[in-house]
């Protein structure tokens, strides 16, 4: 019996694996994993040709793993030889990724939840409030963006870009900025795009998230795209402002730790 062979590679060797593996989730990537993935070391497993890739973060973090479906028998071996390999602490998992999660809990690893994914939507028939107005960002605005601390706006380094993609959305009344809308495409290709909202500290507790998540979901849907949305566990008023535009989180992202 030949034994599985392990490699890092670059990304473009698991790009057509990966594309595969979008495919068979049930419910679409998050864009924070995202994120992860492009700063992550890429592997394949092989045995006459490629069976299946994972994807590591620098701080040891599984976050993909995949073995296709005619080697569907290899893949405990090779789920168990990449966490020996990698000396991998912790991963994380989507909850509808059901190859991994049942890889994490046949070996029965503790967990917690790290983020709420909401991938349905309901219509709950709100429309923006009159006097609010939407615009794309310039760059002017981006030092002012900068200057603000919210993780929605991390990383930062990419904010210039996604000024330049129309990626962001400045709400406005009587030409104050009142906060600022995300619609980031969550991976090239597909129709998912992830929203994001940040309101000026001024403003807040007034309803504002509310209004320009709902303009973000109609913009998204006059372009026929999917709006999906993911947050932290913790983040309780964002979790409430997703449940009041129609968002339903049925899905977890889970951080199981290795011991």
């Amino acid at each position: 019996m030949f034994k599985v062979a392990f490699n890092k590679v670059e990304y473009r060797e698991i790009e057509a694996l990966r594309m595969e593996y979008l495919n068979s989730l049930v419910e679409f990537q998050d864009l924070y994993l995202e994120f992860l993935i492009k700063e992550s070391e890429y592997f394949i497993f092989s045995l006459d040709k490629t069976i299946g890739y994972a994807i590591v973060a620098p701080d040891s973090t599984l976050v993909e793993f995949f073995i296709v479906k005619e080697f569907a028998n290899k893949g405990g071996e090779c789920f168990n030889d990449l966490l020996n390999r990698q000396k991998i602490t912790q991963i994380l998992c989507k909850s509808f990724d059901y190859k991994l999660l049942k890889c994490c809990l046949q070996n029965q690893f503790t967990y917690s939840v790290q983020g709420f994914l909401y991938r349905d939507l309901t219509d709950r028939g709100i429309q923006p409030s009159a006097g609010l107005s939407f615009r794309y960002a310039i760059l002017a605005d981006l030092p002012y963006l900068n200057q603000q601390e919210d993780e929605v706006f991390e990383p930062k380094e990419l904010l210039e870009d996604n000024i330049k993609n129309n990626e962001v959305i400045i709400c406005e009344r009587d030409n104050v900025v009142i906060g600022c809308g995300f619609i980031t495409q969550v991976v090239s290709g597909f129709k998912y795009y992830d929203l994001g909202v940040w309101v000026n500290p001024d403003c807040r507790r007034k309803g504002y998230a509310v209004q320009i998540m709902i303009y973000l979901k109609s913009f998204c849907f006059k372009n026929v795209w999917i709006p999906i949305c993911g947050c932290s566990a913790d983040n309780i008023a964002s979790q409430r402002m997703l449940s009041k535009v129609g968002f339903i989180s049925n899905h977890k992202l889970l951080e199981f730790c290795i011991t």
